[in-house]
Parts: C-alpha cells; sequence; structure tokens
C-alpha cells in the first residue's frame, strides 16, 4: 500500500486529509466573504423523486465545495419542505451543516434589495458577485418542461434578475 500512496503521489491517508480540511474549515459566519448564494426549492413539486435526488445531489456538491474554500459564500436553502426535506432528511444530519436552512421562500428570509436571481432568459449579463448580495439559484432540475419559470418569479418579485455569461467565455 505505501508503494501504491507514493506512486501515486500521495502524502497523507484520506482520514488524515479529511481531518486536516476539517480542521481548516473557516465557518460561515467568520468568512471574509459575504456574497450569499440561494438555492430556491419552491420548485420540488414540478420535479419526479429522481430528478429532484439530482437536484440535491447538486447542492450536495456545492456544499462540500464551500466548506473547503478559505472564504467560504454564504449559502442558504430555502423553501425547504414537503418533498424537499424528505429527500434532504436521506442525509443524516444535514441540519448541523454550515449553511442555513429555511422553510420560508428567499424572499421571506432576506432583503429584497439584495436579491438576485440568476437565470439564462434573463436580458442582464452578472459580470461581478458584489458583496452583500444574495444570487438565487433555482433548485429546478426540469429537462426544459419549465422554461422560463425563474425568470418570470423574479418579474413577479419585482427582484433583480441576470444571467451568467456563459456564451462570453465557452464557445457553443
Amino acid at each position: 500500500m505505501e508503494k501504491y500512496k507514493a506512486e501515486r503521489g500521495f502524502i497523507e491517508s484520506r482520514s488524515a486529509s479529511r481531518k486536516r480540511l476539517k480542521k481548516e474549515q473557516v465557518p460561515m459566519s467568520e468568512s471574509e466573504c459575504k456574497v450569499g448564494v440561494v438555492f430556491d426549492m419552491q420548485f420540488g413539486n414540478l420535479m419526479h423523486q429522481r430528478d429532484l435526488g439530482k437536484c440535491i445531489k447538486q447542492i450536495l456538491r456545492c456544499y462540500s465545495m464551500n466548506r473547503r474554500l478559505k472564504a467560504p459564500l454564504q449559502m442558504y436553502m430555502t423553501s425547504l419542505d414537503g418533498l424537499v426535506e424528505k429527500e434532504m432528511s436521506k442525509h443524516d444530519g444535514y441540519r448541523q451543516w454550515d449553511m442555513h436552512f429555511k422553510a420560508e421562500n428567499f424572499s421571506d428570509v432576506l432583503p429584497k434589495e439584495s436579491l438576485v436571481y440568476l437565470s439564462s432568459d434573463s436580458k442582464n449579463s452578472l459580470e461581478t458577485l458584489e458583496q452583500g448580495k444574495n444570487y438565487i439559484i433555482g433548485g429546478l432540475v426540469d429537462h426544459n418542461n419549465h422554461k422560463g419559470i425563474c425568470f418570470r418569479k423574479a418579474q413577479e418579485l419585482g427582484i433583480s434578475h441576470a444571467r451568467l455569461p456563459i456564451d462570453s467565455y465557452l464557445e457553443m
């Protein structure tokens, strides 16, 4: 095993690596970064259970990456109730994660002027992330069955919206 580790360039065991990461972890409350990312789960009832599971798996990956940052983002999951909460409960201890879990809608939890709903349908291109802003990602794996729903939600609530400028960085 030691020979295998040496060949692959491993300098510490997986458990030692996890312990080191845990010790170096900066809690969100102590982070210099005050950019918020909000996963809006109000569309949970529009997904099949399998797609809801995929959506939550993507959020878990984001959470996992965020907690390893030296200045983690402020992360929220809103509208956490019903089917969404049932699916999340499959992940033991999630309520102890360094993330804000709210049963309420994001519009009832965060200041309206801080909200920016991310939608590919928006004409506004997001070039920089601003401290104190909360960027909302619609928690929806929909295979284009509900095109434009997040954009319409932003317009309905009268909040800012923007799209990520992916086309400026990737050739499609």
